[in-house]
């Protein structure tokens, strides 16, 4: 039962963030929700600027180890990986917004262009 609370509570406050990052409102960029690399699922992610952003709760679906797994594949492939406890979102979510924004502007502006746009 309490589980089942903590679930609901979890998928109340990725709706509550989802609702201000999705169509673009952060900075113009596209965030995609429960986005597949490899064999993981990220909370959101943006292509655009390799940006994922994790919403953690008391009950996880991996290990301390896993996480640090999971983590180290997601920057090896060039992914910033933000976590915000579910707690977070609930209490602060304008604060929340603002480092998601903070994250963008700054990877927008380190970003490369593709290599195949790179004159030799």
């Amino acid at each position: 039962m309490l589980c089942d609370q903590h679930n609901a509570l979890r998928l109340q406050q990725k709706a509550k963030l989802w609702s201000y990052i999705r169509k673009e409102q952060i900075c113009g960029v596209k965030f995609r929700r429960q986005y597949v690399i490899e064999r993981f699922i990220t909370d959101f992610c943006s292509l655009e600027t390799r940006l994922i952003i994790e919403l953690d709760g008391s009950i996880h679906q991996y290990t301390q180890a896993e996480d640090w797994i999971r983590q180290a594949f997601l920057e090896s492939l060039g992914f910033e990986v933000l976590h915000f406890p579910n707690v977070e979102v609930f209490n602060n979510l304008f604060a929340v917004l603002d480092l998601i924004e903070e994250a963008v502007t700054r990877r927008k502006s380190n970003l490369l262009p593709p290599k195949d746009l790179l004159l030799p």
